[in-house]
């Protein structure tokens, strides 16, 4: 057995440092193992791609890392270049496991969304060496910004995406009905429902109904089709009787 070999193999139980209380499990073989501080190196935490590519340097009788540490439901897919080096991987979370992964260049791993760290270790059996690592990346979320639970680094919706009833934008503002004759009501809708939408005046009384229309769930556009009968002045527009938007009408 080789040297690199050796020492990669005591590095990588070396990572589980502390963790366990005695020696009833497969990864330590030393008592030592337990009082020995475990490498430190910088863990991925975002990924801006879904395709990433990294190199990892491994100098003569040392070991290099690469490592994940995320709080997303993800999936990672990884393949490593091919050469005459000792792989580890193992995962940091509730079950800890260590592998051997020596026999192979590719690997896939899911995370959950609780705390995670999954490092893979490298040794080469021949010299310096630098391998690369293609590494592509699927966060599972909300992927949409007008969400309550909008998921900046998920890169694949799960159709987990909640809203809250708002209204946040009529317009024109005001509108001049000699150059257009309709608004537009921006509506995050939490569920699919019929609205009703009446027209009163500045001193609230009632002016017209303007009908019902369906709003979907999320983001909606309501085109609101106000004429050119209309006076000029102040006028309101009620949403299901609640929420009054204000808006100015210049004939």
């Amino acid at each position: 057995t080789s040297f690199p070999y050796v020492w990669s193999d005591f590095m990588s139980r070396n990572m589980y440092s502390g963790i366990y209380d005695n020696m009833n499990n497969d990864i330590y073989y030393h008592e030592g193992l337990k009082l020995i501080e475990p490498p430190n190196f910088n863990y991925e935490t975002t990924f801006e791609n879904s395709i990433n590519e990294y190199s990892i340097e491994i100098d003569e009788d040392k070991v290099g890392f690469f490592g994940i540490d995320t709080d997303q439901v993800m999936t990672a897919n990884g393949y490593f270049s091919s050469g005459d080096y000792n792989l580890w991987s193992g995962i940091l979370y509730n079950e800890y496991e260590l592998i051997n992964s020596t026999e192979q260049t590719s690997f896939s791993t899911s995370f959950s969304g609780q705390p995670s760290k999954i490092f893979f270790m490298l040794s080469n059996n021949s010299g310096e060496d630098q391998i690369t690592l293609d590494l592509s990346i699927d966060i599972q979320g909300c992927t949409d910004n007008d969400a309550d639970n909008y998921n900046e680094f998920a890169i694949s919706d799960d159709g987990s995406c909640s809203y809250t009833d708002s209204f946040y934008s009529l317009y024109p503002n005001p509108i001049i009905t000699k150059d257009i004759d309709f608004l537009t009501l921006d509506f995050i809708s939490r569920t699919e429902k019929n609205i009703s939408l009446s027209l009163y005046d500045y001193n609230g009384r009632f002016v017209q109904t303007l009908g019902e229309v369906n709003a979907l769930v999320g983001n909606n556009q309501i085109i609101i089709n106000i004429g050119n009968d209309l006076p000029s002045g102040n006028y309101y527009i009620l949403i299901d009787n609640s929420s009054p938007l204000r808006f100015v009408h210049i004939k």
